[in-house]
């Protein structure tokens, strides 16, 4: 039985996949009610939200009226985010909590899933890619620290998964299906809430036994928008792998080239030939 999440666990939990958004620039929002967008949840957008505000940029002003003159500077604002759906020119980003849609000039240049800075201030808007440069520290789109460690499997039951690691056994409050059988070797990221007693909770589990280490042969952007790679494994055997909305581990989009090696956690294996492979997780060897 799966427990019902509290509203602040459950968009943890289902934006994490999703990754970081940051609005930067010094802007005022005006929430005038406009018609609403609203986004579907889908199995890579685990999370339906409806747009009712428009943001529109306004001069900063000082929040002291001592120190207000008459003077006021025009400031644009960029906002970067998860690119997560594309409708044409459309193209609905991810930023903290919140799902908004902008007309662009450029989407068709970029992936689902792929980090990017909405530039401009007029109703026509562009994209660039947005670099991370280090994924050393992560933190969900509600700021709260993601933690990892690896370990075996002791207990997968329930809302209960207890993994023994080289520190002793960690036990994680679970809210989705992370049925494991024991003894599996498992990399788990969490995140801790200070509720009393330091609960961990559970927001991805990865098989670690079901690696597989695949040479990128060749990059190509899909129909719909997400990247596609052609790959191969050690043996010889040629796959195909669709990457995700955030699968991607530890690198940039943009930044993935032909010859990369990469680890993938397979969610989805389909016996083609090539292999059809949904990744659960991507990781690139650096």
């Amino acid at each position: 039985m799966i427990k019902k999440m509290s509203s602040k666990l459950a968009i943890t939990v289902g934006l994490i996949i999703l990754g970081m958004g940051l609005m930067v620039g010094c802007t005022q929002v005006d929430a005038t009610p406009v018609e609403s967008t609203p986004v579907e949840a889908t199995e890579e957008s685990p999370i339906a939200v409806e747009d009712t505000t428009q943001r529109r940029t306004r001069p900063c002003e000082p929040l002291d009226d001592e120190t207000k003159t008459d003077s006021k500077v025009d400031i644009e604002f960029d906002i970067i985010g998860q690119l997560i759906e594309i409708d044409g020119d459309k193209a609905h980003i991810l930023f903290g909590d919140i799902v908004e849609m902008f007309t662009v000039s450029n989407a068709s240049d970029f992936y689902l899933g792929e980090t990017v800075k909405v530039n401009g201030s007029g109703e026509l808007k562009t994209l660039e890619s947005f670099i991370t440069e280090s994924f050393t520290i992560k933190h969900t789109s509600m700021g709260d620290m993601i933690e990892s460690l690896e370990g075996t499997v002791v207990e997968s039951k329930g809302s209960k998964l207890v993994v023994l690691t080289k520190s002793g056994e960690e036990t994680f409050e679970v809210y989705d299906d992370a049925y494991f059988e024991k003894g599996a070797n498992v990399h788990v990221d969490y995140v801790r809430f200070m509720n009393g007693n330091s609960q961990k909770t559970l927001i991805q589990v990865f098989d670690l036994d079901s690696n597989m280490k695949l040479t990128v042969q060749g990059i190509e952007r899909t129909d719909s928008g997400y990247m596609s790679l052609k790959c191969i494994d050690e043996a010889g055997m040629e796959s195909s792998v669709q990457v995700s909305i955030g699968t991607n581990d530890n690198f940039n989009l943009s930044d993935l080239k032909v010859e990369d090696k990469i680890n993938v956690i397979p969610k989805v294996i389909m016996e083609s030939y090539p292999l059809q492979i949904i990744p659960k997780r991507i990781v690139l060897e650096k």
